[in-house]
Formats: structure tokens, C-alpha cells, sequence
């Protein structure tokens, strides 16, 4: 199959060059000289007779798929993308470097309409000088100004501005989102945050800056002509601008797993060149519409933005259009292929786009799975479910129902959205504009309505852990072979690939029959080994995860307990750190069950996440102490484990938890007959120590200088008690809290902060900083290292590892 495609070759060597160069940050060129280097050795051996590996005995495997030619291509495609991706990364390091946190002064070009995050607006910009130099002129920046300035800008707009420049946050957890590496995808090199900007002129006349203002004045017709909710629904159907959506039907949309229709893709560009191609076809004629469609197809990609998803769906029309012209059969593997290669050589990084990924994975699974499954939206689920697995951590059974029924009407009313912008005033004109908005905004609350139902279903939000590459390849290849069976039983539809594919099986089979004992012996030992690692005992691991202004703690004991010690809480405007940070992370680390959840208080910023990791996942046993005020988190808590029936242990101080056989906490405080009335939830925050063999870990919630004199008074007959190896610094290094004290009574070796970025707290406080540092401690912060994971084996040697070092 391969060798007849070679734009297939192409864009297969180039994927392999970029990944190796992001990844690996290797050059491939050294590669290739080691896979020579063996080639030559081996072949010198086998003159020698000496017993090594010949590369001529296995190369008839490989010669089912690839012939030389084949692979010459892949080796010089990917030594291209390799040095294109070094050489881009090298280029956005050199960026960030010279100008991080630097006030600047630049001359840009607005290239965006305005789009608003966390009460701030935010604009993208092409530069045009920095400080007066055009070294970095064509780079793209992301301007960000407070809401309440007064300056307007427009798409065309160039401004001088003066602010600081913002290098982009890099993943912080383990799987985490990576920011930076999202706005590479965007070819945008940061963020400049600006309260002094000027404009100075106007932009000349460009494509882009005539499909953004058709695009805007689209924007308007719909939002005169039909209701709020209506209007901005249809704007993301034909135009794919979610912004102005209302929440709840956003919400709605993403809760019944129909929010792609929102996001222009091959739907929509199949809708248009359908209906264009036939209306010019009786007007013009077949061969003039062909070009006509192809023209009216690239209009829209400039007036939707080239998302990756138009740019595929778009590539892959028009080479199917205009293959008639020339007389040639189109091949859905080369035009899939082609607007791969064209999307990943104008952007490389394109390769991490979640967007793009979803958008051709998709379509892969409508070409692979077209003569067995006639379904279409069924064969593209079944594909993008491993990395809706990867990037979201759900799958969504009732979805596939929903996706069929809103299969039948999204078609008419993405035509009808498209006549009633182009012949809006034909409509007028003929006296039939109220009639036919009416039906068309009858359509939409129908979609809304759907959507609503869709988001309440049971089975709708199914969590699952992301995918090991072993258990997608073995998820994919099921689908194959469960697609190969199918063809072998028609016998007459086997292509010339999946006859290939039957040669190498039964050869495998006939080496299979000639090794059985053998391999039924290594396998016997995989499995063994592998019940073997879940039996013995493991190494102590404690993750301090980063959520940003707030504490959270994972512990998995050697006996694969769970203990999740705190959550974080929301931050800025509607972020959840629970939905966004927590259960994401949880799932990455393939947890769905915790065994022990521990609430130190019921402040937000240590236990809103945990109320979202309740509802959403297993949690067997809560533990909390005696509350002194009763607020709303704790509302809320009350109800998820009523509704949820989790197990609730209240603990007071000289408790013991035992967790497995070596690990135990010790209840060191609240005292629930003597709460303390000041900052009561801070200072009766849960103070318990994790034990592990001689290793221990002092979590103090967010004490103050109160409670820590009480606590020092409670044990002064017996300090060691506190004593511990590593301390979690209470209330994230507030002034109010760490006292020389009760550092010198801890003694702990390593201090850990939770803490968020350039917090608006002033956390850590310096004279606390100080204060644990005189002590000899060594200190880890989430604001500069990120997670911080704490190793500890059976011999008690302990491990450090920072997420960002």
C-alpha cells in the first residue's frame, strides 16, 4: 500500500523526525549512523561467522510494508523535520532567554479581535521591532491588557507597546498541560502584559485583514436577526467562534460529547462543497465548478481562521474536486496525507495540537473502517476514543446515540446557516427572511435542546486512566484484526496491503508451530514476573503536587495504598483546579480509587479539589476532624458523601490511623474539646504525621503561630513525637506561621511549599524563608520546582526529583 502512496512516505518520515527532535532533542543524522554502523558490523561478523544479528534475515519482514525506495524517503523526510524542529526550538529558548521578565517596549501589528481571559483582554500581535530591533520582526505575541482600559483596538491595528514580557509557563505536574508547548502550536512566543499601548496607523490591505472583517460583519447579521442564544450557537456552527456561547449550553455541548461540532471540520467543509458544487454544477457546468467550488472552499478557510481541522477537511476537498479535471482518481490516503505534510511543514509543533490530532485520527477511522461500519461518526469515535483517553481521560458510551441523532439536523441547519448569510437579502427581498429565520432558529433550539438531554444521560462521563502506548497499540490493533476478520470472511475485498498482512500472519503461525513449547514457556514467565511485581513490596511514594495557591498531597505506600492529603481550589475566574489539575492528574498516574482522603480544613484552597475527586472518582474513606464553623465547602461535602455513601472517620488528637503494615499516621491536633476561636478554621487544621519505618512526614495544614504554641505545649513532654524527615510548611509559608519553635522541634531535613505562582499573598513570606533555612533544611517550592516527588525505598534512602529543576 505503501510504495504506490508516496506522499504517505513523506509525511510518515517527517512525524518520525519531529517526534524524535521534540522528545528525544536528538539529532536523527546520529541515529542513522548507528544503525550503519551495526549494518556494517554485522555483516563483517557474518563473513567471520561470528553468531550476531544479520540484518538480511529479518529484512523479508520488513519488506512486506516497506521497499527500499519506501524507506530512502522516510530517512531523508525525517532528517529534514529533525533539523527544521532542532532549529525552531533552539530559535523560541533563544526568545525566551533574552527577553524573560524584561520590560519592553514593541511596535506591532494586531492580527486578532479581541477575546477576553480572567477579566483581561487579549489580543495576538505580530511584531514589527523590539526596543527599535527587527531581529524578531514576524513573531507572534499574545498582548494582555486589564478590562478597564479604555483603548479599543481592531483587527489591522498597529500599536506601540510598553510592558512585560511573560515567558510561558511549561508542564508543572506529571502529564500535565504544557502552555508553552500549546502556544508554539500557535507560533506565539509568549505574553507581554501591557497598561501603556498606543496606536499609530492602520495595517495595508492583506487577505487576512479582508476575511476577518467579512467575517465580523457575518458575525453581526446573525446577532441582528436572531436571538442571544440562538445567534451565537449558529456563529460557532458556520464560523467555529465559541466565545460569545453562554456557559451552560457550552456546557451542555461538551457534557453530551458534541462540542466538535462547534469546531469547523471536515462536517462543515463537506457541507459546503456538497451543496456549492451542486448549485454551480446546473449554473456553469460541471468543469467550471470544480475550480468555482475549489475558490469558495479557500474563502473559507481565510474567513474561519485555517484551524488545522478546515486546513485538513479543505486539502483533502479540493484535491478531491479538482482531480476530475485532470482526470485522476483521488486517494483519501494521499489527501489525507498531503494536508498533513502541509499543516506540519508550516508549523512542526502542529504534531502536539490535541485539534489536529482529533481532526485526521478521525477521518483515519472513517477511511479505515468505510466498508464495515456504515456509521460514519461511529468509526470516527471508535478511533479518537484512545486519545479523547489521553487528553481528557473520558469516554462517553451514550454519546454515540447522541451523536446520531444530532447527525440528521446538524447538516440542514449548517446549510441553511450558509443560504441565509449568502442570500440574506434574496430573503429580504422576496418577503421571506422572518419566515425562514424562524425555522432555522426552531432548528438550533431543537441542538440546544438535544444537548441539554445529551449532557444528563447516564454513561455520558466515564473516567478512565490514560492508556499506557502498549494498551493503544493493542486497542488499535483489535480494531484492525477485527476489521481483517471481517474481510477475510469476504474474501473477494482483501486489498493488496491486508493480503500482505495474511502472508506475514500465516508465516507466524508456521514459526509459531515450530517454537509452540517455547514461547508458551516465555510467556508463562511474562505472566509470572509480572503477578511477581504486584506481590513484592515497592518503594514509598510521595507526590507534592503543583496547584498553584493551595496544598496537595499524594501518598502511595509500598502496599499500593492511596492517601490524597488536600486539593487545591478554584483559582481565577471559572478554572476549577479540581476538574482541570487534580482528577487529571490522578487518572495520568492510572488512580481511580483512593483508599484515605484527608481534609486538613475546609478552606477552599485545600479542599475544593477534593470535592470534585469525590464526585468524580472512589473514594473509600474520608477522614476530618471536628469543625469549628460550618461554611459551604463543608455543605457540599456533606451532601457528596450522602449522595456518594463515602465512609467518614472524624479523628481528634493521639489518634493512630494504621494505613498497611508499615505506614501509619498519628494524629497530632485539632483538640476538638478546646478549639481555638482565632482564624478557627486555620488553627484547627488537621496536623498529622505519616509514618513510614524510621522515615516521616509532618503535614500542618494552615496553623498559625497559635496553634503551633499549643501544640509545642501538648507534647513538651515528648518533642520527638514531631520530629519528622520531611515538613510541610504550614499555611504555604505565611508570616503568620513557622516559628523558630517549632521549626527546631520538627527538625526536618526537607521543607516543602505549596504555593502558586507570583501569588497575590506575598507567600513565602522571606523572614519565614529565612527562618527554615537557618535551620539547615532544604527547602522545595511548587512556584519554582513545580511537583516535587519524594522517593523513599526499603532501606530508607530517600530520592528527591523536581518537576522543574
Amino acid at each position: 500500500m505503501i510504495e504506490n502512496k508516496p506522499i504517505m512516505s513523506c509525511v510518515i518520515g517527517y512525524i518520525i523526525g519531529i517526534i524524535l527532535g521534540l522528545y528525544c532533542e536528538c539529532s536523527i543524522v546520529f541515529l542513522y549512523l548507528i544503525l550503519i554502523i551495526i549494518y556494517l558490523i554485522t555483516n563483517k561478523a557474518k563473513k567471520k561467522e561470528f553468531k550476531l544479528i544479520s540484518f538480511k534475515r529479518y529484512s523479508r519482514y520488513l519488506k512486506i510494508i516497506f521497499t527500499k525506495k519506501v524507506i530512502l524517503i522516510i530517512i531523508s523526510f525525517s532528517i529534514i523535520s529533525n533539523s527544521i524542529i532542532l532549529y525552531q526550538t533552539n530559535k523560541y529558548q533563544k526568545f525566551y532567554n533574552q527577553f524573560k521578565d524584561q520590560d519592553l517596549i514593541i511596535n506591532a501589528e494586531v492580527i486578532s479581535n479581541e477575546k477576553e481571559k480572567n477579566n483581561k483582554k487579549v489580543f495576538k500581535i505580530k511584531i514589527i521591532d523590539i526596543n527599535g530591533n527587527k531581529k524578531f520582526k514576524n513573531s507572534f505575541l499574545l498582548l494582555q491588557m486589564k478590562k478597564n482600559r479604555n483603548i479599543d483596538l481592531e483587527y489591522g491595528d498597529k500599536a506601540q507597546i510598553k510592558g512585560k514580557y511573560l515567558e510561558p509557563q511549561s508542564q508543572r505536574n506529571y502529564k500535565g498541560f504544557d502552555y508553552k508547548q500549546y502556544l508554539k502550536t500557535l507560533k506565539i512566543k509568549g505574553t507581554i502584559n501591557s497598561s501603556d499601548v498606543k496606536i499609530y496607523g492602520k495595517s495595508k490591505f492583506s487577505l487576512l485583514k479582508l476575511s476577518n472583517s467579512i467575517s465580523l460583519k457575518t458575525k453581526d447579521l446573525i446577532k441582528q436577526n436572531f436571538k442571544k442564544s440562538t445567534a451565537n450557537v449558529l456563529i460557532g456552527l458556520v464560523l467555529g467562534d465559541t466565545n460569545d456561547i453562554d456557559d451552560n449550553i457550552k456546557s451542555n455541548f461538551k457534557e453530551s460529547n458534541i462540542s466538535y461540532i462547534l469546531a469547523i471540520s471536515g462536517m462543515h467543509v463537506g457541507y459546503i462543497t456538497i451543496c456549492t458544487k451542486f448549485i454551480l454544477d446546473k449554473l456553469i457546468g460541471k468543469r467550471k465548478s470544480k475550480i468555482f467550488t475549489s475558490i469558495i472552499i479557500i474563502i473559507y478557510m481565510f474567513i474561519t481562521g485555517f484551524s488545522p481541522s478546515v486546513v485538513r477537511a479543505g486539502i483533502m476537498a479540493i484535491i478531491t474536486v479538482l482531480s476530475g479535471i485532470f482526470y485522476r482518481k483521488s486517494d483519501k490516503w494521499n489527501n489525507i496525507s498531503l494536508a498533513l505534510l502541509l499543516l506540519l511543514i508550516y508549523n512542526p509543533f502542529l504534531i502536539t495540537s490535541t485539534s489536529l490530532l482529533l481532526s485526521f485520527i478521525g477521518t483515519i477511522g472513517i477511511i479505515v473502517m468505510k466498508k464495515d461500519i456504515k456509521l460514519i461518526t461511529i468509526s470516527a469515535t471508535l478511533f479518537v476514543m484512545p486519545l479523547n483517553a489521553i487528553c481528557f481521560n473520558k469516554i462517553a458510551i451514550s454519546s454515540l446515540i447522541i451523536s446520531i441523532i444530532v447527525g440528521f439536523i446538524i447538516g440542514p441547519i449548517i446549510i441553511l446557516g450558509f443560504i441565509f448569510i449568502i442570500c440574506f437579502k434574496l430573503l429580504t427581498l422576496l418577503k421571506l427572511k422572518n419566515i425562514y429565520i424562524q425555522v432555522l432558529s426552531l432548528t438550533l433550539k431543537i441542538l440546544i435542546f438535544i444537548s441539554k438531554i445529551g449532557s444528563r444521560l447516564p454513561l455520558n462521563k466515564i473516567y478512565v486512566t490514560t492508556p499506557t502506548v502498549l494498551e493503544i497499540i493493542a486497542y488499535y490493533s483489535l480494531i484492525l484484526i477485527g476489521r481483517y476478520l471481517y474481510n477475510l470472511y469476504h474474501k473477494d475485498s482483501l486489498s493488496i496491503s491486508e493480503k500482505r498482512v495474511k502472508n506475514l500472519l500465516s508465516l507466524a503461525k508456521f514459526k509459531y508451530r515450530e517454537n509452540k513449547k517455547k514461547v508458551i514457556s516465555i510467556v508463562l514467565i511474562i505472566c509470572l514476573i509480572i503477578t511477581s511485581f504486584k506481590i513484592i513490596p515497592k518503594d514509598l511514594k510521595i507526590y507534592f503536587i503543583d496547584v498553584g495557591q493551595g496544598d496537595s498531597t499524594l501518598i502511595i505506600t509500598p502496599y499500593n495504598k492511596k492517601i490524597l492529603i488536600d486539593g487545591g481550589g478554584s483559582e481565577l475566574g471559572n478554572f476549577s483546579v479540581g476538574e482541570n489539575t487534580l482528577v487529571p492528574y490522578l487518572l495520568d498516574r492510572k488512580i481511580k480509587t483512593i483508599d484515605y482522603l484527608i481534609i486538613s480544613h475546609f478552606d477552599t484552597d485545600h479542599v475544593d479539589g477534593l470535592l470534585t475527586v469525590m464526585e468524580d472518582l472512589k473514594v473509600k474513606k474520608v477522614i476530618i476532624c471536628k469543625q469549628g464553623e460550618i461554611n459551604d465547602n463543608l455543605k457540599k461535602f456533606k451532601q457528596i458523601v450522602k449522595n456518594k455513601k463515602i465512609k467518614i472517620q472524624v479523628v481528634d488528637k493521639k489518634d493512630r490511623l494504621r494505613i498497611d503494615k508499615d505506614s501509619y499516621f498519628d494524629i497530632l491536633w485539632p483538640d476538638s474539646k478546646n478549639l481555638i476561636s482565632e482564624n478557627i478554621l486555620n488553627n484547627n487544621s488537621i496536623v498529622c504525621k505519616f509514618n513510614y519505618k524510621s522515615f516521616s512526614m509532618l503535614f500542618t495544614g494552615d496553623i498559625e503561630k497559635k496553634a503551633e504554641k499549643q501544640i509545642l505545649e501538648e507534647y513538651k513532654n515528648n518533642l520527638n513525637i514531631l520530629s519528622s524527615t520531611v515538613l510541610k510548611v504550614g499555611h504555604h509559608g505565611s508570616k503568620t506561621s513557622s516559628t523558630m519553635e517549632f521549626l527546631e522541634a520538627v527538625k526536618p531535613r526537607i521543607a516543602l511549599i505549596g504555593v502558586g505562582e507570583n501569588n497575590t499573598f506575598g507567600h513565602p513570606n522571606e523572614d519565614v524563608i529565612e527562618r527554615i533555612k537557618k535551620s539547615g533544611t532544604k527547602i522545595y517550592r511548587t512556584d519554582q520546582n513545580g511537583e516535587i516527588s519524594i522517593i523513599v525505598n526499603n532501606k530508607n534512602k530517600i530520592r528527591i526529583k523536581e518537576f522543574i529543576e
